[in-house]
């Protein structure tokens, strides 16, 4: 299994490498939180293998030589897992402002759900409901930006 695993690697990595030369930011693109998931999942894959590559050629003796061609490979592998590495980041970001509108919106429509039945008059139900009043236009002031936030997110990820 191991020299499957061993043979596998370079092999995933090429496939990353040529793939990420085609690889275009998702513009105007809006992703579910499984999507974010399964590529943050497909990401955290890549980087394992580029690693692993990396490591591997860094331990043969070509390339201690200064100017071979395992320098340079160990180079151009090295750049790939950092652009890698920042999709992870940018991923990771992406799923928290997910999980935050969801939160958010959650809280927005479970105050709306319990103004609904208040229609007592009174001075006191009068402050609680301008109370709540406040309360929901903060809560969708914070889902708006939150939404803005993600918007620049998706933006920013590449999709293979």
């Amino acid at each position: 299994m191991f020299t499957t695993t061993r043979r596998a690697l370079p092999a995933l990595a090429l496939l990353l490498t040529f793939l990420a030369a085609d690889a275009r930011p998702a513009q105007a693109q809006t992703f579910t939180r499984a999507q974010v998931h399964q590529m943050l999942k497909t990401r955290l894959m890549q980087a394992i293998a580029l690693n692993g590559l990396i490591q591997q050629l860094s331990a043969s003796p070509a390339a201690l030589v200064p100017g071979s061609a395992v320098q340079s490979t160990i180079a151009q592998y090295q750049g790939a897992l950092a652009s890698v590495q920042y999709q992870i980041n940018q991923l990771q970001l992406l799923r928290a402002a997910l999980n935050q509108a969801f939160a958010v919106d959650r809280l927005l429509q479970n105050s709306q759900k319990q103004t609904g039945g208040q229609h007592h008059h009174g001075r006191k139900n009068q402050r609680n409901q301008q109370q709540t009043t406040v309360t929901q236009a903060n809560l969708q002031t914070a889902l708006a930006t939150i939404q803005a936030q993600i918007s620049s997110l998706q933006a920013t990820i590449v999709v293979p």
